[in-house]
């Protein structure tokens, strides 16, 4: 996907270029399995890993996105240098007009941040 960046990929084309780049990992795989796998039957596992595997993808490559309509599509975009409110080195510049952030306004962020990066259900 870095070498096509914007171009959207869906995960069986991804699944079918990492079997065409690496054979060898893909006979691995296919023999990995209690069952012997055609070629087809492998394009859909790696499919099913790639779509299973989608947050903790995105989580390590930050590059990484996705569009979430059917069939999801993954592309590569470098992350914008813009810096967020809510980073270290922003908090200082609060845009202006920008309403402040009460503690009850926090918890839906808390609670959404704790379930997909600790895998936690907050009460």
């Amino acid at each position: 996907m870095r070498e096509a960046p914007g171009r959207r990929f869906t995960a069986r084309e991804i699944a079918e270029v990492l079997i065409r780049r690496y054979p060898e990992w893909a006979e691995k795989k296919r023999h990995a399995s209690k069952d012997i796998f055609t070629e087809n039957d492998l394009v859909a596992y790696l499919r099913g890993e790639i779509n299973s595997g989608r947050n903790l993808l995105v989580k390590k490559y930050p590059s990484v996105h996705t569009i979430k309509d059917r069939p999801r599509q993954y592309y590569w975009s470098e992350p914008p240098t813009s810096v967020s409110p809510l980073t270290p080195s922003g908090r200082e510049k609060k845009a202006e007009g920008a309403r402040s952030l009460r503690e009850a306004d926090l918890y839906p962020l808390l609670g959404r941040y704790l379930h997909r990066e600790l895998e936690l259900w907050p009460k």
